[in-house]
């Protein structure tokens, strides 16, 4: 079996617990690029023997995976992990202020009925990872290795091919040695520039906009404790805090041929 999550990269303190690479790792579960798929961690949980494979364990410096909402926080406590929100200066945020054309209005999140701790969460995603990993590496039944993953293997331990079982992947250590990993079942979180997605599906990918992020401190947004947006022309505008003393500002960026195409009549002839 092969699962794949397009989600966020993830981080892991130096001080994380690596394991030497052995020759041959059999485990009941072999996942790499593990990043921050909540379903990995209750695996780990289980007391399942996991391989966890990451190409870079330092934390990383990235712009997304920022604000979790009230039911990705809800999710959290039925793992037990919503500590991993603590310790980290992260930010309550219990709605959005949204704005158009000189209008405004303050949208709540609908967590009336709930205990006071559930809200939505904003922080420094490679903080917030980091905790997740150290979660995860407590467990006694994980290894984590610092590996790049190059291809995935079946049965016989050759190259998997479309209609096998995937029964593990071959991957270079950190000292450059080629190792194998068997496992009965093989998760793959390596992002939405995945390097294994083709082997699976041809999906008909475009990228009609990038977001640029630009890091404001000490600002006071209009409404404490809220998200931001600026429903704006050509893209929306986003602001959200990220700790006590910080602001995320978001700004879409069209592509310059779909500036044209919704400018054309401001273009020169």
């Amino acid at each position: 079996t092969f699962w794949q999550w397009p989600v966020a990269a993830s981080a892991v303190a130096a001080s994380w617990p690596v394991t030497p690479s052995s020759h041959i790792a059999c485990m009941t579960h072999c996942i790499f690029q593990g990043r921050i798929a909540t379903d990995i961690v209750k695996l780990l949980q289980d007391g399942r023997r996991v391989l966890l494979l990451e190409r870079d364990f330092t934390q990383p410096d990235r712009i997304v995976g920022e604000l979790l909402q009230p039911g990705g926080y809800l999710m959290l406590k039925e793992l037990g992990l919503q500590d991993c929100t603590e310790g980290i200066d992260s930010t309550k945020v219990f709605g959005y202020a949204i704005y158009k054309n000189g209008k405004y209005a303050a949208v709540t999140y609908p967590i009336k009925g709930y205990s006071d701790d559930v809200a939505g969460r904003s922080f420094h995603h490679g903080r917030f990872v980091q905790q997740l990993r150290q979660r995860a590496a407590a467990q006694p039944t994980v290894t984590c290795r610092e590996a790049t993953v190059k291809r995935l293997i079946n049965d016989a331990g050759g190259e998997w091919e479309e209609g096998q079982p995937v029964s593990g992947v071959q991957y270079k250590a950190a000292d450059g040695t080629v190792r194998e990993a068997r496992a009965h079942l093989t998760v793959c979180c390596d992002g939405m520039y995945s390097t294994f997605r083709k082997q699976l599906a041809k999906p008909d990918i475009h990228h009609p906009s990038f977001f640029v992020g630009l890091l404001l401190r000490d600002v006071q947004l209009p409404y404490a404790n809220y998200g931001h947006v600026i429903l704006a022309e050509p893209s929306p505008v986003l602001f959200y805090p990220i700790s006590s003393s910080e602001v995320h500002h978001w700004c879409a960026v069209l592509l310059m041929c779909l500036v044209r195409s919704f400018h054309s009549s401001c273009l020169p002839t």
